[in-house]
């Protein structure tokens, strides 16, 4: 008898890209049983390549199968990207009336996005646009099979007005008033000022004169100032 062996085909089935941190994977030839060698394989006899392993760059696989007399091999590249940096740099927090600014990647050339991005591309952010509050950005790089996406919150602080309501002129005589601004909470200075909080100008306190008074307020990352003049008029002597 003559006995004729079954042809076997080492064909491989193509693989990849992947990136480094996929997950392993079996390979797998038109004939199956085979015996699998080369950069990344972790299993010759199943054909498990673990990119990780392999790590970045071009890596040639071969697969040699036998049947008796008949035999075959193939060989093929499998490309592993590197996993990309996505890390930036956050100027959290940040006040609403700053000037739009760009973020800073530690790697270029990926995609922004969240509440706030005008510009996806360079990564500009708004704190105007994007309001007081809490706002999730996220920067997207993609190299070749791999993506990496890291996503930071920026805080905005409402801004602060300190524009201060006009008073006076007062007499000398009069009774202490409590000065006012458009963003409250701040701290008040000048002559006549009694309570810094309160904003307590005491007409008595301070004596004839213009004075000038000055009122801070603070909020986070926001801040401002203004002052007015207060003039105090003397008390007139009508005694005849």
């Amino acid at each position: 008898p003559i006995t004729v062996d079954a042809a076997v085909d080492a064909t491989i089935t193509p693989a990849g890209p992947f990136c480094e941190n996929n997950a392993p994977v079996n390979l797998s030839a038109v004939s199956p049983g085979g015996t699998w060698a080369g950069t990344g394989i972790t299993n010759p006899a199943t054909g498990t390549f673990d990119p990780a392993v392999a790590g970045p760059g071009v890596h040639q696989i071969d697969y040699v199968v036998v049947n008796g007399s008949c035999s075959d091999s193939d060989q093929i590249f499998i490309t592993v990207d590197a996993f990309p940096d996505s890390d930036w740099n956050n100027p959290s927090p940040i006040c609403q009336s700053d000037a739009a600014l760009n973020l800073i990647p530690n790697v270029a050339g990926g995609i922004w996005s969240g509440n706030g991005i005008t510009n996806p591309a360079l990564g500009t952010f708004d704190p105007a646009v994007a309001g007081a509050g809490v706002h999730n950005i996220s920067y997207t790089l993609i190299n070749g099979a791999c993506i990496s996406i890291t996503t930071k919150p920026i805080t905005v602080d409402a801004a602060v007005d300190a524009t201060i309501s006009p008073a006076g002129p007062f007499c000398e005589t009069n009774a202490p008033v409590n000065l006012s601004a458009v963003s409250p909470g701040g701290t008040w200075a000048g002559n006549g000022i009694t309570d810094a909080l309160a904003g307590t100008f005491d007409p008595s306190a301070a004596g004839p004169s213009i004075h000038l008074i000055s009122y801070s307020v603070v909020n986070g990352s926001c801040s401002d100032s203004d002052q007015i003049f207060i003039t105090v008029d003397a008390y007139p002597n009508s005694d005849w």
